[in-house]
């Protein structure tokens, strides 16, 4: 049996907060943008079992591609006791790809991929001047981002399992099953763990 599976989530933005061309006064002036993506997340699962061979390829992918912008420009004079520029970027992502394959013969691939392509731009720019206050130019960046992969294959066991027990009689054959078949996956998901 073959088994594919495949899932991709393309998070795309633009946020834009611009005060241009003002003359004036104000106790506060605030000028914020804010792209915000929690816990975006993308899973694949993939079984491919047959009798002789079992493939399964399993692939999540999370993207981000945003652009975030507060500004104030070309303004002649701003009084104000505070003013604010600020931008916010919260950005959380999680991939987790998933294969089992199971037959004589058992082959498996995973691939968990989570990229981030933002730009963040916070700007006080030339020809602003703040007559009476404080400036509060400030950008927070808060991006995670967790990718996990889980690939079993116990093609050959089965095959072990069939010859040892004619090798070896019936009698052998549920102490196999029982110890042998687990025995393959949990030294391979440990193998794996350690080694990859």
């Amino acid at each position: 049996g073959v088994s594919p599976s495949v899932a991709v989530v393309n998070m795309a933005s633009s946020a834009m907060a611009r005060m241009a061309g003002v003359n004036g006064t104000a106790k506060v002036i605030q000028v914020k943008a804010e792209t915000v993506y929690p816990n975006v997340l993308a899973v694949t699962g993939a079984i491919g079992a047959g009798g002789s061979a079992g493939i399964s390829a399993s692939v999540a992918v999370v993207t981000f591609n945003s652009d975030t912008y507060a500004g104030i420009t070309n303004s002649e004079a701003l009084s104000a006791a505070r003013i604010d520029v600020l931008t916010n970027v919260n950005n959380t992502a999680k991939a987790y790809a998933m294969s089992l394959a199971g037959g004589t013969v058992g082959v498996n691939g995973g691939v968990a991929v989570v990229t981030n392509r933002s730009t963040t731009n916070t700007i006080l720019g030339t020809g602003v001047y703040v007559i009476y206050g404080n400036a509060d130019i400030s950008s927070n960046v808060n991006t995670n981002a967790e990718s996990f992969i889980v690939g079993v294959s116990l093609g050959f066991a089965a095959l072990e399992n069939v010859l040892y027990v004619l090798q070896n009689g019936w009698g052998n054959a549920i102490t196999r099953a029982v110890l042998s078949v687990p025995g393959h996956m949990f030294n391979a998901v440990m193998m794996g763990y350690y080694y990859s």
